[in-house]
Formats: C-alpha cells, sequence, structure tokens
C-alpha cells in the first residue's frame, strides 16, 4: 500500500507541477489594441503580427453609423492600451468613460492629417458633411500604415523593430494592390458606379470614377428624388448595383426592377482588406463593361 501511496504522490507533484507551468504561461496576456472597424485589425495584424490581441469594436455586419455595443463589449474595450479610431458617433460616446476608467488608454483618430473631402456624389449635393471612408483608398492607408506602425512602436518599443520589418512588407503590398487596381481601371474612360451609400469617394478621387448613389442623407430617397436618380443612373449607362449588407436594399431594389440592373453586395468593413479592394476594383470594371 505504501508502495502505491508514493506513486500516486510522485504524479500528483507532476500534475500539479505541469498545472501550475500552463497557469503561469495562460496568464502571460497578451497588449490589446482596439479598433473601430476590421480593416484596421487587418493592418494592425500585418504590422504586430502575434505580439499583441487586437479586438474589433464595431462587428463587419453592423451599420457602423449608428451601432450601440453592449456593456460587455464596452467593457472589454476598456482593456486596450491603444485605440485607433476612425470617427464614427459611438466613439465620441463610450471614449470619457472608457479614458475615466483606463487612464493608460492611447486613443487615435487615423484620419488625423489627411484632408478630408466632403460626402457628395453625382447627381446629388447633400448636406455639408465630411467622408471618412479613407480606409478605402489604398494611396491613403499607406500614409494611415506608417501612422499607426509610429504609434505601436512607441507604444511597444521593445517590438520597434519587428513592426518597422512588418511594415515595410505591407507598403509593398499596398503598392502592388494599387498597381494592380490602376491596371483594371485606367483604360476605362468615363467610369461611373451606381450604389446604395456613397462611401466611395477616396477610391473614386484616386481612380478617377464617379459614384451615384441612390440614397439620400443617409435615408431611403422620397420617389421624386428616386427617379431622379434613375434617369441619372440610366444616361451613365451604368451595367450593375453595388449594395452594402449594412442598409436598406429596398430602394436599390426598386432601380434594379426599373433599369434591369443586377445588384452586387460589396462590405466596406470585410476583413481581408486586400482581396476586398480587388473585388471593388473588378466590381467597377463590370459596371462600365
Amino acid at each position: 500500500m505504501e508502495k502505491y501511496k508514493k506513486t500516486f504522490y510522485f504524479f500528483l507533484v507532476i500534475f500539479l507541477g505541469l498545472s501550475s507551468c500552463t497557469s503561469k504561461s495562460e496568464s502571460i496576456v497578451k497588449p490589446s489594441v482596439l479598433v473601430s472597424i476590421e480593416p484596421y485589425a487587418f493592418f494592425v495584424k500585418k504590422i504586430a503580427g502575434d505580439t499583441l490581441q487586437v479586438k474589433t469594436l464595431i462587428p463587419p455586419s453592423a451599420n457602423a453609423h449608428s451601432y450601440e455595443p453592449t456593456p460587455k463589449e464596452v467593457k472589454d474595450a476598456g482593456n486596450a492600451d491603444v485605440w485607433f479610431q476612425i470617427g464614427e458617433p459611438i466613439e465620441k460616446a463610450i471614449a470619457p468613460s472608457l479614458q475615466q476608467k483606463n487612464k493608460h488608454l492611447l486613443i487615435y483618430d487615423v484620419k488625423t492629417d489627411i484632408e478630408l473631402i466632403g460626402d457628395c456624389c453625382l447627381g446629388h449635393h447633400h448636406k455639408e458633411s465630411k467622408d471618412i471612408h479613407v480606409w478605402l483608398s489604398p494611396i491613403l492607408m499607406k500614409k494611415q500604415a506608417i501612422a499607426v506602425a509610429k504609434i505601436l512602436m512607441n507604444r511597444f518599443p521593445k517590438n520597434a523593430s519587428l513592426y518597422r520589418q512588418n511594415l515595410q512588407s505591407l507598403l509593398l503590398e499596398l503598392d502592388d494592390l494599387n498597381d494592380e487596381i490602376e491596371n483594371l481601371l485606367n483604360p476605362i474612360e468615363n467610369k461611373k458606379i451606381l450604389v446604395t451609400h456613397p462611401a466611395f469617394g477616396y477610391f473614386c478621387r484616386d481612380y478617377n470614377c464617379e459614384q451615384i448613389a441612390i440614397e439620400f442623407e443617409g435615408k431611403d430617397p422620397l420617389p421624386r428624388k428616386l427617379d431622379e436618380t434613375v434617369e441619372v443612373a440610366k444616361n451613365s449607362h451604368v451595367k450593375l448595383i453595388i449594395s452594402q449588407p449594412q442598409f436598406s436594399q429596398k430602394s436599390a431594389e426598386v432601380v434594379s426592377r426599373r433599369l434591369q440592373l443586377p445588384i452586387y453586395e460589396f462590405n466596406p468593413y470585410a476583413s481581408d482588406y486586400i482581396s476586398n479592394m480587388l473585388y471593388l476594383a473588378n466590381l467597377v470594371v463590370q459596371s462600365n463593361e
């Protein structure tokens, strides 16, 4: 019996030792970075690799302009070391309480030092507002990636060398992406796209394209305004409608029936930035064939 007891205690000590090691390794928590929308999670991960835990405040399927997180999501967001914002209303609503609870939280607006353009499109004159969809420009994303990397290098200096190296690779990827989009779109003259929501101002500026929005001032248009949009779209000879999953499809379906145009869904908040932007470029090509 004594022999069995010794054997039992021997394995028990080994088990407890292993458990202790496991809990120690599990207790090592990576620094946390919060991004407001998913495309910036893609960039932070590209720069930081596996050195950081990256969380996204607004799910890719949600309407970022009206999203309200749950109390648990707000609490989780408050544990971040850095928060990269884009300019959505929810950020302004919860930032003061997060900063009050977490004095070390560093907030950076990715639009800093970017000259914003008006939120407008062909056939519509919106109220004075600025377009915040700056990530839909690969050219502007290079500038933003550099800014994000600098913030991360200053905040987590022990990884600065890795971040600098990863940034260079990312910038090359963005150059390749821009070249590929230019090769697709440059041969096409008078490029136009018909969209449900006017999110493509920077993309259209960079690649000499015009967007026609079905939505008017953030809402489904009244019948008269919808008639005007249909007429503009008809004269522009677009071949499809680009919709977003976050917004009503009702007016797009009306336009689709009246002009016999297919509807293609594009999500600006998708996580795979490179593939998503190439998909958008190919939609522009199809729209102008």
